[in-house]
């Protein structure tokens, strides 16, 4: 059974296999056994590292969401910064997939936006291209979604434009706010 997850799932299955690794690590730790506590230390390490790696994109997504809710006048007069990146309604945001695998299971993370205007992130998506291939390949699944994983980043596939996400945050505001009766 090989099971490809993605998502919500991922993020809650890997908390499960981390906790499940600790604790067959602390069972073979408690009876001495230290070669049997260093098996499930690996799978242990490798699933905290998922569930960090997908919280570390989530809260990083929310934080430049936020960013672009706060400052839709300036991104509409080209004068809003994001570290070195100028954002205008022109920039576009990417994310990058990263394939994680062990075994029988294999995780599908798509990492933070990463903005641009004129220059695309090469150095970023040939990391995570990289880190798929490394790091992807060992599981059935893995086999197939590291390189098709490769192949997204490179040509920029999970590309979103600003100007697109702008008219939906806009959409959501006034829903959320909508205007008085009377106006």
């Amino acid at each position: 059974m090989f099971i490809p997850m993605n998502g919500k799932a991922a993020y809650w299955a890997a908390i499960a296999a981390s906790g499940l690794a600790i604790a067959g690590c602390a069972q073979f730790a408690f009876k001495g056994d230290m070669a049997g506590a260093a098996i499930f230390a690996v799978p242990s390490a490798y699933f905290i590292s998922v569930v960090l790696l997908i919280r570390r994109a989530d809260g990083e997504n929310k934080k430049l969401l936020r960013f672009l809710a706060e400052r839709l006048p300036d991104i509409r007069y080209g004068n809003a910064m994001l570290g070195k990146e100028r954002i205008t309604e022109g920039s576009h945001l990417v994310a990058f997939k990263l394939v994680l695998s062990f075994i029988i299971v294999s995780y599908t993370i798509n990492t933070k936006l990463y903005p641009y205007r004129d220059r695309k992130p090469w150095l970023q998506a040939a990391w995570y291209s990289l880190l798929s291939l490394v790091f992807g390949i060992w599981s059935l699944p893995g086999l197939i979604y590291a390189p098709l994983s490769v192949l997204d980043n490179l040509r920029f596939e999970r590309t979103l434009e600003v100007s697109a996400l702008l008219r939906q945050l806009e959409a959501s505001l006034q829903a959320e706010n909508p205007a008085p009766a009377g106006s």
